[in-house]
């Protein structure tokens, strides 16, 4: 794509400092446009004598009092643009903005401009027409755009393959969405409703330990709050760095100090205004000795563990966490459980229908057992040897297996291959699940009970959906995989709002159907339910199987013909 020089001289450089700072402000080039024509976009170009000169390629657009333009010409000494406008006669004073994008209300009179919710890396340089820019001319002459925009520039080096970076601010700072604009003084508003306070910059770059990948990402100028800025790489590994974003300044390129992607560590980019910012790292959570469990429950009081003397010795203490309990005391707002030896496992049931709120465990621990946590409502932090707040589970040998209940949302990493037994079960608070393609099973009673959960995306590695995973859910609608194999009894029972299944495997699933058990169907023949299989295997879901009705039958389908429909996928 060709890309041509609009203008860098008239504005004031920065000479290039010799001082070796962690994070330096750099000005970008200023634009100077004769009104008549574009179709390009705004890129980085080289840094020279300490400024960032703005490139226009051959995609832009801009838009002035309404009118939108169609291409570009550049004077001959590169300094200036001209944008035409074939079909409009314009009228001063000009208000002028940066990019035109399709459905905005700029077309319309209005003056906006776009902040993309979600950039893309670009080598070099910003993406396309994510860098807004206005100008004001009052009568003659060529105006002067002004930036609205800061830039970022993170130089990062690893191991990995990153996925994305994603920056998000506190509820009502606007990131991203349509913003109005006082093309006379350079300043932005927000418009409600069109804003967001997050934004995504998709990388999809293997970084290198020698060479640093610099990526830059455009935000708002202005005051933006504590920011949180999550890195997330392709097997779900995530870094987080807390930035201040107190004063990102128009027009400027803020270059910080390289870093190295850390799995699990944070970082705080702190005073972004300040020349002497620096990428301090955050001490990790404290950890209890191997001996200790730490909590705190959301009633103030001990909490104590689970255990049944009348089956004997399987709910002793040793049994329940490797070692015996010497002392249990909750002083300050923290609870404190002290063991005769190093903790070893979590065990089922060990902290059944308690009002943990948080629990931290050391790094002794080896397992944890299914439903360990089972009906623990109130917790929702969990720190652990393989668990993080922001994980708020335990993964062991690719498995999800524990889940902090009080969460209503949960992204599973993708490098989970299982979601164990019970692993959400009773999470009544959550309302939507991605399950990426890297599970291949999804364990018994996985989301029993999750009373609120109306949204899940099964992905296309799921084989095996086992006994009674999603039944009591609010689900109204699932598609399934062509990778599913087996469904298990119960597994979307009691689904009573479920009426719509897409079901894509070109060979029928092995599915549960008993005429004598209480949960005797994998799906509940709701009223209205339709189940759509693909055409060229419709005979195969609805042909009599000789032992439908009979037992524990795996080739029922069958009792679901008059729900299934042909359907092209």
């Amino acid at each position: 794509m060709k890309k041509f020089l609009l203008f860098g001289a008239l504005i004031s450089l920065m000479a290039c400092s010799q001082v070796d700072t962690d994070v330096t402000d750099i000005p970008l080039g200023g634009t100077n446009i004769t009104l008549g024509l574009p179709n390009t976009r705004t890129s980085l170009g080289e840094k020279e004598n300490g400024t960032y000169p703005i490139y226009w390629s051959e995609e832009d657009k801009i838009v002035v009092n309404g009118a939108v333009s169609s291409s570009i010409l550049i004077d001959k000494n590169r300094k200036s643009a001209t944008f035409n406008f074939a079909n409009d006669i314009l009228s001063y004073p000009y208000c002028i903005t940066y990019p035109y994008t399709e459905g905005s209300a700029c077309a319309d009179g209005t003056p906006t401009v776009v902040f993309a919710a979600e950039q893309h890396f670009v080598e070099g340089t910003f993406g396309v027409g994510v860098a807004p820019m206005c100008g004001y001319c009052e009568s003659g002459g060529s105006p002067s755009l002004k930036h609205l925009a800061g830039v970022l520039q993170f130089a990062i080096k690893g191991s990995t393959t990153l996925a994305d970076i994603e920056i998000s601010a506190a509820d009502g700072v606007a990131l991203a969405g349509e913003f109005g604009v006082d093309c006379q003084s350079g300043t932005i508003s927000v418009i409600e409703g069109k804003v967001a306070n997050k934004l995504t910059y998709v990388v999809n770059q293997t970084l290198s330990t020698t060479e640093a990948k610099v990526c830059h990402i455009v935000v708002p100028a202005g005051n933006l709050g504590a920011c949180k800025v999550l890195l997330t790489a392709n097997n779900g590994e995530q870094m987080i760095l807390k930035w201040n974003a107190s004063d990102v300044k128009a027009g400027v390129v803020r270059e910080f100090k390289e870093f190295t992607f850390k799995p699990g560590t944070m970082l705080e980019l702190e005073g972004l205004p300040s020349e002497e910012d620096d990428l301090v790292i955050i001490p990790p959570t404290p950890r209890p000795a191997n001996n200790e469990i730490w909590y705190t429950s959301s009633d103030n009081r001990v909490v104590s563990t689970y255990k049944n003397d009348k089956y004997g010795d399987m709910y002793s203490e040793y049994n329940q966490f490797g070692a015996n309990i010497v002392s249990n005391t909750y002083e300050n707002g923290k609870g404190v459980i002290k063991f005769d030896r190093d903790v070893r496992r979590i065990a089922r049931s060990a902290f059944q229908n308690t009002h943990l709120a948080s629990i931290t465990l050391p790094e002794s621990v080896e397992s944890v057992d299914d439903d360990a946590f089972f009906d623990c409502s109130d917790l929702v932090n969990f720190y652990g040897k393989f668990a993080s707040a922001d994980h708020c589970c335990i993964v062991i040998d690719g498995a999800l297996t524990v889940f902090a209940p009080g969460l209503s949302t949960y992204v599973i990493p993708n490098n989970i291959s299982i979601i164990a037994n019970g692993a959400f079960y009773g999470c009544s608070k959550l309302k939507s699940i991605t399950i990426p393609d890297s599970v291949t099973t999804i364990g018994s009673s996985a989301f029993f009970q999750c009373y609120n959960l109306e949204s899940v995306l099964i992905g296309e590695g799921v084989e095996t959906i086992r006994e009674q995973a999603f039944q009591h859910c609010n689900l109204k609608e699932i598609t399934l995989p062509k990778s599913v194999a087996y469904i298990g009894f119960g597994a979307f029972y009691d689904c009573r709002n479920l009426l719509k299944v897409y079901c894509k495997p070109i060979v029928p699933p092995l599915v549960y159907y008993s005429a004598t058990s209480s949960v005797p169907y994998s799906f509940s023949l709701n009223s209205g339910l339709k189940i759509y299989v693909p055409r060229s295997s419709y005979d195969d879901y609805t042909k009599y199987s000789y032992n439908a009705g009979k037992g524990n039958c795996q080739e029922s389908w069958y009792v679901y013909k008059s729900y299934i429909a042909p359907y092209d996928f």
